[in-house]
């Protein structure tokens, strides 16, 4: 009978621990699940952030890129204006000549 009682008491103890154990494992569960979440919200965030630079840095591309075309295209009329208005005259004036 007192190995009965014995077996008895040691199941009781095993039962405790094993709740414990339970205990701690959901508490830390529940702590790691929170930290998780909280770095994927951080996660997120920065790369909503990059997002935005990114959308900015190539509007600011495009706006470079046309800004240059836009220099080359003035550049060309002015000389082609100036071949104009200064070369033509002066080759009608020099076959009138």
């Amino acid at each position: 009978m007192t190995d009965n009682n014995n077996l008895e008491a040691q199941l009781e103890k095993l039962t405790d621990s094993i709740a414990s154990l339970k205990q701690d494992v959901d508490t830390k569960f529940a702590s790691l699940k929170q930290d998780v979440d909280t770095k994927f919200e951080k996660l997120e965030s920065k790369i909503e952030a990059s997002d935005t630079k990114i959308e900015a840095y190539q509007k600011a591309s495009n706006q470079v890129t046309n800004l240059a075309f836009g220099l080359i295209i003035t550049a060309s009329l002015s000389i082609i204006t100036a071949a104009i208005t200064i070369i033509i005259p002066a080759v009608i004036k020099l076959s009138a000549q």
